[in-house]
């Protein structure tokens, strides 16, 4: 708390809070604010994350149509505010993603010469995650490379 707003809070019988205030050169307004605290509703939140969950390509302006739509009382700047809190970023196009950074090692493509001939020659997989209603579930997908006959 405010050293100024200490002092006007102490109990004096001579001065007026009036007084005080002008006294310290404090204004009133000030002394009398009581901040607010801001609650986050999570029912907003879970609904902000249902709608990214099937639009991931919406922005916040998007979002924010949607709650409104719910009835949801909400404006575009606390929509910002969440969508921050959530980690939600929507997809679209970024600028100059691939540039390469030229002092990284650039390593060879291994199979470039090798010409394949076999089923099972040649293997990759890949590893994502994939949301759902209890949490996280782990995709991995692996393919062979045959030769087409």
């Amino acid at each position: 708390m405010n050293i100024k707003k200490q002092a006007v809070m102490q109990n004096d019988l001579v001065l007026s809070t009036r007084d005080k205030c002008k006294i310290l050169g404090l204004n009133r307004s000030t002394y009398y604010y009581k901040e607010q605290s801001k609650k986050i509703d999570l029912n907003i939140l879970n609904k902000m994350d249902e709608i990214f969950t099937i639009f991931p390509f919406y922005g916040h302006r998007k979002i924010h149509k949607e709650l409104l739509d719910l009835d949801y009382s909400i404006g575009r700047d606390r929509v910002l505010k969440y969508m921050e809190i959530l980690g939600l970023n929507p997809i679209y196009p970024q600028k100059k993603t691939t540039i390469r950074n030229k002092e990284h090692k650039v390593y060879p493509y291994l199979l470039k010469d090798l010409e394949i001939t076999r089923p099972n020659q040649v293997w990759a997989t890949d590893i994502t995650y994939i949301k759902m209603k209890g949490g996280f579930c782990y995709l991995v997908g692996k393919s062979s490379t045959c030769p087409t006959l």
